[in-house]
């Protein structure tokens, strides 16, 4: 699944890949450079991930988190 969370303020993409890395080490995080948001891929659930945010240091991330709409096409089979 793939999410964006707004933010104010640079975070620390190393402190929540590995906050996130219990649930998902392959999970892909960077920050947005037209609008400075994290983009989040995961396969670990909404409630682990925003646990992982906590666990990261971000506050209020529940209220902010949004999940991408899916963009498979199904045709590499994934």
């Amino acid at each position: 699944m793939q999410y964006t969370l707004p933010t104010a303020t640079a975070p620390d993409l190393v402190t929540i890949e590995q906050a996130l890395a219990m649930y998902d080490p392959s999970a892909l995080i960077d920050v947005d450079a037209s609008d400075g948001s994290i983009r989040i891929s995961t396969v670990a659930t909404q409630p682990e991930l925003l646990a992982s945010l906590r666990e990261a240091g971000i506050a209020g991330a529940a209220e902010r988190l949004v999940r991408v709409p899916s963009q498979c096409c199904g045709g590499c089979g994934g």
